[in-house]
């Protein structure tokens, strides 16, 4: 590959990067160079990347490095030519070499302490701060057993462990019965468990 065509790969991933909290994005203007497409190729990806994937900046799109590492491995496995192989490999070590910088990392690596500390005590502040006395699912009484669950599993979502929105107080055992239930889970579910214990309440 050209020296010429590396340096556009690099300036399009150092003057399209950026960072918000730890995650990182590519403006949409810059991945025409980065996937080796024209204008309408980048559009169609950023059109079917998930929305939790692109950030919008005024009039700007932004693809998460994520997804577009996704893209690049699945265009990495089409019928190119070597070529075409090599920029879509470079391309994605430049992003990788962005998305994971030193910075980032003493960034992520210090919100990560800071969420082993706080979840011990996730739960009783939780409860107290909602100054909740019975479970949110079924209105049954704490009994002083009030547990919290993540609907979105910290393992799967780390950066949402100490959203509150991401927590419900449940009682012990509407929480042991979920988890040693056969519904998935995750967020959805969760949701179909909640769905279903409504409807068992509702026949009592």
């Amino acid at each position: 590959m050209e020296e010429k065509v590396q340096k556009q790969i690099q300036d399009a991933v150092i003057d399209g990067g950026i960072a918000v909290g730890n995650k990182t994005y590519i403006n949409g203007k810059k991945l025409p160079i980065l996937l080796n497409t024209d204008k309408k190729g980048a559009q169609i990806v950023l059109n079917d990347a998930p929305n939790d994937d692109v950030y919008q900046n005024g009039a700007d799109d932004y693809l998460s490095t994520p997804h577009l590492q996704k893209e690049f491995s699945k265009r990495r496995e089409q019928p190119r030519s070597l070529l075409e192989r090599e920029h879509l490999k470079y391309a994605s070590d430049c992003v990788e070499a962005f998305s994971n910088n030193s910075q980032l990392c003493k960034e992520r690596t210090l919100q990560s302490d800071k969420i082993r500390k706080e979840r011990p005590r996730l739960g009783a502040k939780t409860i107290g701060k909602r100054k909740a006395t019975a479970g949110e699912l079924s209105g049954e009484p704490l009994n002083g057993k009030g547990e919290v669950h993540h609907i979105t599993r910290v393992a799967d979502c780390p950066e949402k462990a100490l959203n509150s929105e991401n927590l419900v107080v449940l009682t012990h055992d509407e929480h042991s019965e979920f988890h040693s239930s056969k519904y998935q889970q995750d967020a959805s579910g969760f949701q179909e468990f909640k769905k279903n214990f409504k409807g068992k309440k509702k026949d009592k």
